[in-house]
């Protein structure tokens, strides 16, 4: 826990576990946020994943990950839970939703706009393709190439930089790129003039 958030109920703890979680490496469920009251976030799913992070508020680790994937990770300033559960989720533990609400979550807090963590971002693009590219449907890897590769080409080496936009454009398809470009883009678009 973070501070400002708490459990959810003084039984939440002992309903998740109450649950036969054999064979189970990662539970997880939801939180509320404290100031919109909104619920976050549901089952995951490797396309979710790819895009967006469960709240960690809500996830619980069997100790032996740890020693197989090692421990959150001190070079990130807020990104380390998201780091651990894609090397888990992609690595192979088994993780289990419940709908469940675990925790109350401070949606005001450093971690919560994430947008200070340089090293993160800057390694992003590079990062979700490495443990993504082969799980993830192509829109969503376009998705995340056009949000993310920008910013990975300005701050990487330009032969590293070279080799991952050939891997994407062999994965993809360099038309389809730009189709989903603009399938992308209009998609946006429209939904940001509707809000």
């Amino acid at each position: 826990m973070s501070s400002f958030d708490l459990l959810y109920a003084n039984s939440t703890l002992s309903q998740l576990f109450s649950n036969n979680l054999s064979g189970v490496d990662v539970v997880y469920g939801n939180v509320e946020f404290l100031h919109s009251h909104e619920i976050y976030d549901g089952e995951y799913d490797y396309d979710r994943l790819c895009l967006r992070s469960p709240c960690h508020q809500a996830v619980f680790y069997r100790k032996e990950l740890f020693e197989k994937f090692g421990r959150f990770s001190t070079d990130y300033l807020t990104a380390s839970d998201y780091v651990l559960h894609v090397k888990t989720f992609c690595g192979g533990a088994k993780w289990k939703y419940f709908n469940q609400i675990i925790a109350v979550y401070n949606e005001i807090g450093l971690s919560y706009s994430g947008r200070l963590d340089k090293k993160y971002y800057n390694e992003l693009f590079g990062f979700c393709y490495d443990n993504f590219s082969s799980k993830v449907s192509d829109m969503t890897l376009s998705r995340i190439f056009f949000s993310a590769y920008p910013r990975f080409f300005i701050t990487h080496k330009f032969p590293e930089s070279i080799r991952y936009i050939s891997l994407i454009i062999k994965k993809i398809g360099f038309l389809r790129l730009i189709r989903n470009f603009f399938a992308l883009f209009f998609k946006y678009k429209i939904k940001g003039a509707q809000d």
